[in-house]
Parts: C-alpha cells; structure tokens; sequence
C-alpha cells in the first residue's frame, strides 16, 4: 500500500504496534502527512494479508469521524481492475483506519529509481490509470475524484497497475465545489486545487504531469507545468525527449490552466489508442556487421532470451496486416488483445491474438485469432442469452455436484450449462479445462457479466483449479451492478456465508446486513424471485417482492 509520501519498509517494535480488533499488525511500511501503513494479517473470516492505513486527524468532531468512515464504506464498493481495493473503514480507540489489498510488488515510484519507464510501460501504465480514472469519474453518481494522482500511489500486482490512496477521495460535480479534505501532493496539484476547488479534471492534470514524469525521467519545469497558451504548449512539446514529443499534444491538454479544456479520461484513452509507437529505424548500413557485434555482445552478457527477441523484432519487424471484423448484432463491442476496439478494422501483428465479442442479451465470445494473411476476414455470430428462471436455478443448485445427475442439461442459462462443463473438465481432462478456462477470463476482462460470475461460483463451489473466490468478487460485483440476477444472488450469498464463518450474526455487522438485503432485492427485481425469497427467509431478512 502506498502512503503520501515515499513509501520505505522498515520494522517496528511490536509493543508500539496499532491494536485494532481482527486484524494482527505485523510492521510498519511506510509514514507520511496524512498517517502510517502497516502491513497486518486479517485473522478473523477471511485470513489475508492487507495493508492498515491509520489516519491523523486533529478532527475530533463525531460528525467528522462518522463521514470518514460512511465515505470509506461507500469507496469499499469501488470495484475495478486498476483500482486497490478498500475492504473496510472504521474507527476503533479514536484512531480512523482503512483496510487495503496488499499490493506485494512495490509502487510506480520504485521503478522510476532507476530512471524513466520505457516507452510500452509508460503507456500501459497510463493506460491503466485511465482505465481506473473513467471508472470513477464517468461510473460513479456523483463523480469520485482521486485528488492525489502521483507515482507513489501506482502499486503493482505483477504488472496491473493498481491506483491506491482512493481513501482520501471525495465526491465532486465538477462544479469547484469545496472540498471536504484538503490533500494531495503540492507536486501534482492542479492549479484549481490550490484554492480548494478541484474537479474530476484535477485527476487529469496530476495524471499528465506524471505521464511526463515517466517519459522524461522529472516532472515539467514549473515555467511549462500550466499550459495557458500556444507558446506554453510549445515550450512544454519540447521540454519532451525527441522521441517521446509524439505524445505533447495529450500532455498539454491534461496541463491546461482552465479544467474546462482537459480531456476527460474516455477522451484521452481514445487519443492514446490513435498514436502508433514509433517505427523502428531501418538503417541497415554496415548492417551485418552491426547486428553481429550486438548478438555476440548479448551473448557475452547472458541477456534475458525476451530482450533478445525484442532486439530482433526491433530490427525485422512482425508484418502487421489489416482484420476486418463482422460482427451479429452489429451492437456487439469488439475487444483485442485486452483493449476495446471502436473500429472494425483493426491492423494486426502476424501471430495469435486474443478475440472477445460481446453484447447485452448475448453470450459472448473469446477466440484466439491467428493472423497469417493481409486483408483477413473474420465473422463472429453471438448466440441470445435467455433469461434465467427461478425453477432452472432451484433444479440447479439442488442437483449440482451430485454424481450422475446432468443438472442442467434442460437449463436455457449459458452460465449454468457453462459452469458444468468447466467442474466436468476440472476432473477430466486440464487440456481442455484451460481452454474454457482462458476463454472465461478473456470474456469477463472485457466485461462480461455471465463469464465473471461463472468464475466466480466457479470458485465459491471449489471447482478444481479455479482460484478463490475472493479474486473474482470485482467481477460478480459488476455483474451484478449490469443486471444479471444470479450475480445479485452470489453476493448475498458470499456475504452472508462469510459472516457465518466469522461466527457472527447480522446483529454483528449491520453493513453486511445491509449489503445483503440491497442484493436480494436486486435479484428479485431482476428476474430470481422465489430463489431471493427462499435466501431471504433462511436469513431473517425482509425484502418486497417483485411487483
């Protein structure tokens, strides 16, 4: 977990260490302006390594406390793929705290030690950042501005970018309205958030000036850190590496003085995706003798084998060839290689690349696509989704597991005829269980929700292979958020089987109450009535029925 200001481990004596009930604190890893983190083992339910970040706070108004930890709550329920997990927010002894994923391997600013980023991990960081940012600004009413976008609250989980520190966000509408807290590092600041003004669009300034950061290796000089007119935008073009000033024009936009006139997150991920990498230099003078010394030269030093492929794909290139995609409905959203495409033709390295397709009201589809040829051709057809009923899903969960029995052969749900199929393969065949495996997790990276929530129950029912349930509670969560009922079903199940096993009651947790009792009402309304009823009932919980 990243703090305020560089983030160091270092070990602490355990009498001085924080007390907090459910959580054993294990050492310091950093401290900084707004508090400390300590990495902790949470000891009750579910046993996880996490990071503790205590507050400080001169604030000793009740009413102060209490909208730190409602708002902590709220940003618990912030799911993304780019974003650290908050668990939990509370107050235990006077002393306000948040409970985080662990991200084990560092943070952006320790990669930055030893220099600028290469130019592929710089944009993918972006990129994922951005990823993060559009989540928060544009899928969240009222928008969630950050308001502390810097290096040191990047941390990775291998390479996933994971934007941290959301615990000291606010709500905003873009108005300048006053801030709640004031924070952030002055480093990054917008000019607005100096006066206490910030936006959405604050977010973006702190995001372009480190986007310089990691090309250039220092942020902007402070004479082209606002960019007010041709001049500054001119100034700051070529304060850039040479190579890297194809990108000036999207970092003057972040860095416009007036927040009107930056980009939002959605616009400035679509100006990326339209800036090819530069071409490789085909200086092929002396050219074998060059090539020569540089490979007996990597030779010698015993190079990784991925940066000697890299060398020589840098000097002969990979055809790229234009696929042309058909896609029915014609509303289907294409996705490649993890990226979503707005256009259907999409120029392509020869090899293998990972395909998704997928619609509202349709199964989608995961292929690998191998591109061999120019001009390809590739057509994919999406089959309806109909809708799951209350008797399917009751046949289902009474049947499933049980030796000799097909539980849903008869079943119209795809995810159910799905997830017998990836428990029968489990047990059968690893060749083909990887297949459906890796299909499940392309479609659910591109957001859909019947493969995120079949990897889910997946795991919830301990299908070999599959993982924790835990890793695809983000998934299930926007599933259930896009509508599909067994998702809404899940989560209240997953909650309340976690509260069971801590041995506590709902008396205990009023939040967990709460959360379960907004999912089974969900899934009454969307299309599981009787089931949510039954799970509503088993749990003492009173939902309305479905009109």
């Amino acid at each position: 977990m990243s703090d305020d200001d560089n983030v160091t481990e270092m070990s602490t004596a355990a009498d001085s260490l924080p007390v907090i009930p459910g959580y054993d604190f294990v050492r310091v890893l950093g401290k900084g302006g707004m508090g400390e983190v300590y990495l902790a083992r949470q000891v009750e339910g579910l046993e996880r390594d996490v990071a503790i970040k205590t507050i400080l706070s001169k604030r000793t108004e009740a009413v102060f406390h209490k909208k730190f930890v409602d708002e902590g709550q709220r940003q618990a329920e912030l799911h993304h793929a780019n974003i650290l997990p908050i668990f939990a927010a509370g107050e235990h002894d006077d002393t306000l705290y948040l409970v985080m994923h662990f991200a084990r391997d560092g943070s952006l600013r320790d990669r930055l030690e030893s220099g600028p980023l290469p130019e592929e991990d710089s944009i993918t960081v972006i990129t994922q950042v951005l990823k993060a940012l559009r989540h928060a600004h544009s899928e969240q009413d009222p928008p969630l501005a950050h308001l502390d976008i810097k290096p040191e609250n990047i941390l990775f989980d291998g390479e996933t970018a994971l934007l941290a520190d959301f615990g000291i966000a606010r709500r905003v509408d873009d108005t300048g309205a006053p801030a709640t807290l004031v924070a952030g590092d002055p480093r990054y600041w917008a000019p607005e958030q100096q006066m206490n003004a910030a936006t959405s669009r604050s977010d973006i300034f702190a995001l372009g000036t480190m986007f310089f950061e990691l090309l250039a290796g220092e942020r902007p000089a402070q004479k082209v850190r606002i960019i007010s007119d041709r001049s500054g935008r001119t100034a700051l073009i070529k304060a850039l590496p040479r190579s890297f000033r194809k990108y000036g024009d999207v970092i003057a936009d972040c860095l416009q003085e007036d927040p009107s006139l930056r980009p939002s997150a959605e616009s400035m991920l679509q100006s990326l995706s339209t800036i090819t990498l530069p071409a490789t230099t085909r200086r092929l003078v002396a050219s074998v003798v060059a090539i020569a010394a540089v490979a007996i030269v990597l030779s010698f030093l015993a190079v990784r084998q991925d940066y000697v492929v890299q060398f020589w794909r840098s000097v002969f290139p990979l055809p790229v060839y234009t696929v042309t995609f058909s896609l029915s409905p014609e509303r289907a959203v294409l996705w490649v290689d993890g990226k979503e495409r707005t256009f259907r033709e999409v120029p392509l390295t020869e090899g293998i690349h990972h395909v998704v397709a997928l619609a509202d009201g349709y199964v989608a589809r995961a292929e690998k696509l191998s591109v061999t040829n120019p001009a390809m051709q590739v057509e994919y057809t999406l089959m309806p989704s109909l809708t799951l009923s209350d008797r399917d899903y009751l046949s289902f969960s009474r049947n499933f597991g049980v030796e000799g029995v097909e539980t849903v052969s008869a079943s119209l749900d795809p995810g159910l005829q799905t997830l017998v199929e990836l428990d029968k393969l489990s047990k059968s065949s690893p060749e083909q269980f990887e297949d459906l495996f890796s299909r499940l997790l392309l479609r659910a990276d591109a957001g859909d929700s019947l493969a995120a929530t079949v990897l889910f129950y997946a795991a919830f029912e301990g299908v070999q292979g599959v993982g924790e349930a835990q890793e695809y509670l983000p998934g299930l969560n926007a599933a259930s958020d896009n509508g599909y009922p067994l998702a809404s079903l899940l989560g209240a199940l997953y909650v309340m089987h976690a509260l069971r096993d801590e041995g506590k009651t709902f008396d205990d947790n009023p939040q967990a109450f709460a959360r379960v009792q907004l999912l089974l009402q969900r899934a009454t309304v969307q299309g599981l009535p009787e089931t949510a009823a039954l799970a509503a009932a088993s749990a003492g919980i009173p939902i309305t029925p479905k009109p």
